[in-house]
């Protein structure tokens, strides 16, 4: 957490120097892929199982939740960050993909999808894109429930490191 894109290109870097293989971060398509894990509903899991599988806001935010706050019915024992693989896997055996941080991808900001590259490929500057930005996925812990679903994105400036933010590296082939 607080890293900001920048900062995980460097580390990217050292790591793919360090162990001889390309590492990388996942692409916006590769993202969503492994988020869905062959689901076609707006979440990986049932909605109301959200503190099983998400560290959202849920019940325990309300100490710091603002009036108007959406917060899940249910309460997961973190109200920041949760440690790693903490809550239940998707069905890919893959954890945190949704909630605890926003995750870096290596996408330039599109605000749709028009001309988006046909085989899961990162969407750069040469797509039009703006690429001060860069496209995160995943949700956090201070994200309400709908920003929670697996196609749900936004963007960050890419010096960008919070305390909600993070990334998980791709191996490249």
């Amino acid at each position: 957490v607080c890293v900001s894109w920048q900062d995980t290109q460097h580390y990217l870097d050292w790591l793919s120097q360090r162990t001889g293989v390309r590492y990388r971060l996942p692409t916006e398509a590769e993202w969503e892929y492994a988020a869905r894990a062959r689901t076609v509903t707006p979440y990986f899991y049932q909605p109301e199982q959200q503190c099983a599988y998400a560290n959202g806001a849920g019940q325990e935010t309300k100490p710091i939740a603002g009036s108007g706050w959406t917060l899940a019915v249910c309460t997961d024992p973190f109200v920041y960050t949760a440690p790693v693989a903490r809550f239940a896997e998707n069905l890919f055996g893959l954890f945190d993909m949704a909630g605890n941080v926003l995750e870096w991808t290596q996408d330039c900001w599109h605000e749709n999808y028009q001309d988006t590259p046909s085989d899961g490929s990162a969407w750069l500057d040469a797509q039009n894109g703006d690429c001060t930005r860069r496209v995160v996925r995943g949700g956090s812990w201070l994200n309400f429930p709908q920003y929670l679903r697996s196609a749900d994105r936004d963007r960050l400036l890419t010096d960008a490191a919070l305390n909600l933010l993070g990334f998980r590296v791709a191996r490249g082939f």
